[in-house]
Order: C-alpha cells, then structure tokens, then sequence
C-alpha cells in the first residue's frame, strides 16, 4: 500500500499522506484513487490497492505488460535490469503471508528489500 500511496503523491493526486485518513469508511473505495480508473482488484475504503498483488495488476493495465521473471532459487537480480531504474513486484514470498511485496530498483539494487527467490516478480522499467 505504501507504494500506491507513493504513486498517488508523485502523481499530484494527493498532499499527503495524512490526507486519506479523511477518506476511511467512506465505502469500498471505488470513488477514489484507483478506483476512479476503472481498477477490478481489491481497494482499501481510500482507494488504495490493499496489496502488492493488487497493484501489480493495476500497472498491467495501466503500464503495460512487465518483464516476467520466474526465480524459485535465484539470490541475484536479473542481468538485464542492472543500470536501469524501475518498479519491482515480488510474488509467492516463501514464509510471507502476504499478496507479496512492491520496491524501486534503482540501477543495482532496491531501494528497500529484494526477495529474488519469489516464485515470480514483475518489472516495469521507467527510464
């Protein structure tokens, strides 16, 4: 959610962050945001995708089909993506309970946490 909320501000679709807190039990959140693009997956009341998974599929549609990596037991990026910039979706984190995880990878690593061993993550280059 912290990376939507990113996109939204880098956006100029809101001030801050503080701001969604208004918007909390105001329905399923179809009228905000990512609602407002027709997005099918699971919003928060704020308009929010509630997870990594649910924002990958919102950048699908909205950016494009992303480079595709499928790493069961790879501890590196992908060769390819090394000098770029872009936005990383982690999937299937193995002891995670969650839909997954969403960083920056700034041309030789991610800005947070990397978990290359996902069953699959999505990249979106952006420069």
């Amino acid at each position: 959610m912290r990376m939507a909320e990113a996109l939204l501000l880098a956006n100029l679709m809101l001030d801050d962050r503080q701001s969604l807190s208004s918007l909390a039990e105001r329905g399923n959140g179809r009228q905000f945001f990512f609602g407002r693009f027709d997005y099918e997956g699971d919003l928060c009341p704020h308009g929010i995708p509630r997870g990594a998974a649910d924002l990958s599929y919102f950048l699908q549609d909205h950016w494009g089909k992303p480079a595709i990596y499928r790493q069961p037991r790879e501890t590196e990026p992908p060769g390819e993506i090394i000098d770029t910039t872009g936005v990383l979706t982690f999937m299937g984190i193995d002891r995670e309970r969650s839909q997954g995880h969403v960083d920056l990878w700034d041309k030789k690593d991610t800005v947070g946490k990397a978990f290359w061993a996902a069953r699959k993550s999505f990249y979106w280059r952006l420069d």
